[in-house]
């Protein structure tokens, strides 16, 4: 050190230091002379994922389930008919044929369609999601909702494993709700039963 003033001090570097050639190099010979362990850790703080935009929290969703390996797909909002939920299902006045004839109620069909097809087709990385609206009518008012669903596999190597994975598929939840602030939160079994889920292991 050959010179100091109250912010900053003024280093020579001997002529046989090539290796100080930065100043991160010169930084951490520095840091070695007086000790790392005398040095005040400064944790970084987390910032929540969060935005009063709604268009900026998808951008995040999305990066999210990418970052973990998903494939963002998107499919029709139009789709036949399901008999069973037709009491709150909107259907077309003038569809272009049978087969989509309705507004949809729900993600899950079209993911559905998307995992099957890439299996069949020996695809191995079968994780989806998608983030789309859907449609409902109560009483004389139709209700859109955006939705954020998500498809995907854990290969169970054999049956002791099987509860392993319901584990690894709630902490991935949990990081999820985390990222975006949510830590204090309850898991219920899904009261209204579908065709979707399954009769005892949904929540």
């Amino acid at each position: 050190i050959i010179g100091e003033t109250k912010e900053n001090f003024y280093i020579q570097v001997a002529n046989f230091r090539k290796d100080l050639v930065r100043e991160i190099d010169l930084i951490e010979e520095y840091s070695r002379f007086i000790g790392y362990k005398n040095f005040q850790e400064i944790a970084p703080k987390k910032q929540l994922k969060y935005n009063l935009r709604k268009l900026e929290n998808y951008k995040f969703i999305k990066e999210f389930f990418i970052n973990y390996g998903f494939n963002e797909v998107f499919t029709n909002s139009l789709l036949s008919l399901n008999e069973k939920t037709s009491s709150f299902s909107i259907n077309l006045k003038n569809p272009l044929n049978k087969e989509i004839n309705a507004l949809r109620t729900s993600m899950f069909p079209r993911l559905f369609e998307v995992m099957d097809l890439n299996l069949k087709s020996g695809f191995n990385n079968c994780s989806f999601f998608e983030i789309g609206r859907v449609f409902k009518i109560s009483g004389d008012k139709i209700i859109e909702q955006d939705k954020l669903s998500a498809i995907f596999q854990f290969k169970i190597l054999n049956d002791k494993q099987e509860n392993l994975n319901w584990f690894k598929v709630k902490g991935f939840l949990e990081i999820f709700l985390n990222v975006f602030g949510y830590d204090d939160f309850e898991v219920s079994a899904i009261e209204q039963k579908t065709t979707y889920f399954h009769p005892t292991r949904s929540i």
